[in-house]
This record gives C-alpha cells, structure tokens and sequence, in this order.
C-alpha cells in the first residue's frame, strides 16, 4: 500500500493483511527477503518525493539517535533493520499482543496483527507499508524467526 493511497482518517487493515500475506508468499517463493527489502525501498523513495523523513516514523519508543543509520542509508532494508531493532522488546514479548494476535491469525484475520504491530510500535498512520512488512516477514519466517533476525547485527544473519 503506497502511502499516497492511504486515507490519513482510515486504513483498510484487511487490505493491509492481504498485502502482508502476499508479501510472505513473495518470501517463501523467493526464499529471501528480497521482496520485503524492495516494498519498503518503495516506501522510502515515495517518502522522499513527499518530501518526508524515513526517520521520522521511527517506533515511539524508539531510542534517540537510532534513526542515525536510517538518515545515512536510506533504503528499505535499512529501515526495516532500523524499526526491528528499536521494536524488537516490544514486537517480540512473549506476552504481547503481537503474539497474541499471531496465534489467533486464523480468527482474527491478518489485518487484526497489522494493526497491532502500528498500535504496539506507536507508528503513525503512514506507516503502513513498515507494518504490512513486518507483518509479512513474521507471516514467512515466523515469529522466532524474526526476532532472531532482529537482535542479529546489521548486514549479518541471525545465528540459527
């Protein structure tokens, strides 16, 4: 969902799971992350011509000073590092909702974990594209997954 297309008063959360679950069908086709990579270079490059800040975006809690690397390499895998890893204590609490929802997927339907990942992070409603994503990443890699990927450094695979 490209920002342009989203209502600032109202978003679509079942489009948006349907975005997610596509975007895991892409990741478990490719077996990459290339196809999560590439939305969000979408999204930043739709920030930019919006004359907008990647960083900006950053998760609510996030601590002063990590939008740095986003601000140098602004690119989607860099955002997508740069949200996990200010996100991550809260998207990976084994109590949290996140979880909570991911385990009732079937219920509850995808969008219900894409709103809970923007409510959880804080993320203002433009920042659909950066939920759709992790969404779509936890749908493909799981959610043990991504949190191994997340506390993984920068540029380097998560020990497995």
């Amino acid at each position: 969902m490209a920002c342009s297309e989203i209502n600032v008063q109202t978003v679509d959360y079942n489009e948006a799971g349907t975005e997610a679950e596509l975007l895991a069908a892409q990741v478990d086709d490719t077996q990459s992350l290339d196809p999560v990579y590439a939305k969000l270079d979408s999204f930043v490059e739709e920030l930019k011509a919006q004359q907008r800040n990647a960083a900006d975006l950053l998760p609510a809690d996030a601590e002063p000073g990590v939008g740095f690397m986003l601000n140098q390499k602004r690119d989607g895998k860099t955002l997508l590092q740069t949200i996990a890893i200010s996100g991550r204590e809260s998207l990976c609490d084994p109590e949290g909702e996140v979880r909570k929802k991911l385990s009732e997927v079937t219920q509850l339907g995808t969008g219900a974990v894409v709103s809970s990942v923007m409510f959880t992070l804080g993320l203002p409603v433009i920042a659909v594209p950066i939920a759709v994503a992790i969404v779509g990443m936890m749908l493909a890699i799981g959610i043990k997954g991504f949190c191994q990927w997340a506390s993984a450094p920068a540029d380097e695979p998560a020990s497995a």
